[in-house]
This record gives C-alpha cells, sequence and structure tokens, in this order.
C-alpha cells in the first residue's frame, strides 16, 4: 500500500508543460521492508489518533528536534506542544509520513527518510534554498495569483526556482508561490502543490532490530 501523497490539478489544460530543469518524481520505498511497513504504519494510524503516547513510543530517546542542537523527548515535547489543541504536529507529521521516501539498507544498517522531496533532493543538481519540487501532474502556473487567472504552463513533477514562496493572493484562504519557468517566465501556483526540499522531513533508523524515528526538523 503506498502512501505516497499525490496532489492532482483542478484543471487538465494546457496539456503540455514548459521544459523544466529537471523532473522529481514521486518514490515510496517504505514497502521494501516488512518491519518498517509495519512501523509505519503504526505510526500513521497513532497520529490520526493524535495519540501522544504511541507516537513517543516510536520515537528516539534522542531524537532530533533542530539543527541548532534541540535533541531528546524533552525538547521534542518543547518544540511541538503534542497536547496543546492548536499543535502543528500531528498535521505536519502526517503530511511527512504521507509523502513516500527513501529506504538505505547495508549487512549493519537500514534507514528511511521521509519524504521523497528531500529524500531524493540528493539526485538533484539545484540548491534547495531556491528551488522546489511540483508534487502533483498537470499543475496549472497562473499569470496572476488566483485560480481565475489565464494558466500559462501546466507543471509535472517539475522542479522550478521559487521566487516568492508566499505570494499575495487575490481569494480568501488561498497561498500562491510564484515560480519562474526554463526561459525565465514567471508565474503562480497553488501552494499545496510546491513543496521545498528543507521543509519538514522525518528520519528513521532501525536499532536493536527495532524501528525509531531519528530526526525530526526543518532547514539545513
Amino acid at each position: 500500500m503506498s502512501t505516497i501523497l499525490l496532489a492532482a490539478a483542478q484543471v487538465s489544460s494546457p496539456s503540455t508543460s514548459l521544459g523544466q530543469v529537471a523532473k522529481l518524481y514521486p518514490v515510496d520505498e517504505g514497502t521494501t521492508d516488512p518491519s518498517f511497513f509495519i512501523y509505519r504504519l503504526r505510526l500513521i494510524e497513532a497520529v490520526a489518533r493524535r495519540d501522544t503516547s504511541a507516537l513517543f513510543g516510536a520515537l528516539s530517546p534522542a531524537i532530533k528536534v533542530s539543527f541548532g542542537g534541540g535533541a531528546g523527548l524533552d525538547d521534542f515535547r518543547r518544540e511541538w506542544e503534542p497536547d496543546s489543541a492548536d499543535s502543528k504536529l500531528w498535521s505536519t507529521l502526517s503530511e511527512v509520513m504521507a509523502g513516500g521516501g527513501s529506504m538505505a539498507t547495508s549487512p549493519s544498517d537500514a534507514w528511511f527518510e521521509a519524504p521523497y522531496w528531500t529524500s531524493e533532493w540528493r539526485n538533484v543538481d539545484h540548491d534547495a534554498f531556491d528551488y522546489g519540487v511540483i508534487i502533483g501532474e498537470q499543475v496549472l502556473v497562473r499569470a496572476r495569483p488566483t485560480t481565475q487567472s489565464e494558466a500559462i504552463a501546466a507543471l509535472s513533477f517539475d522542479i522550478v526556482r521559487a521566487i516568492d514562496p508566499y505570494a499575495s493572493s487575490e481569494e480568501e484562504g488561498r497561498e500562491f508561490v510564484q515560480v519562474e519557468l526554463e526561459g525565465g517566465a514567471r508565474g503562480y501556483v497553488s501552494r499545496e502543490f510546491y513543496r521545498s526540499p528543507v521543509g519538514y522531513r522525518a528520519g528513521f533508523r532501525k536499532v536493536d532490530g527495532t524501528w525509531q524515528m531519528q530526526w525530526f526538523l526543518a532547514g539545513d
């Protein structure tokens, strides 16, 4: 069962994409290890229930929560406040876990990183802070930040340069990302279809036969 989050555009035309710098197609290698498949399924269910006890049982005691040195269960709790009604932990982790990812194994080690748009970026020759990926098929690029604007291109899993990650919107409750297409043309895509490779991601390692979440952080 694949857990990859694949978004679809609301309109399917125009049907062709301007040539972009590269593609980054969805990957989910989480099914290749049966023990991780079960661990991940249980973790996804715990997140859906907002089950703090089950979640903490899936974390490494030394889980890394920032590049600034924050680590451990106490720091994780302070960072995310999982018992708070407005905690962003559950929605953020749910998206990360639904985003596929990559597995690496060796005779002495196994690890998995999610989502795929961070784990697979190692194969991309573009700055992770300047570029991002479109996570759907036939996602429309608009001339202005509104769904009523003319569509100037349609992108499918394309890597694009972000000009303004949070462009002003003409529609209540909707955000747009301004992107630059190959050749210099600029337009806007709905924020829901754009992901940054330096956004939140989670890393998992098998320790003494048991899977644990080793890091959950953003940045670089």
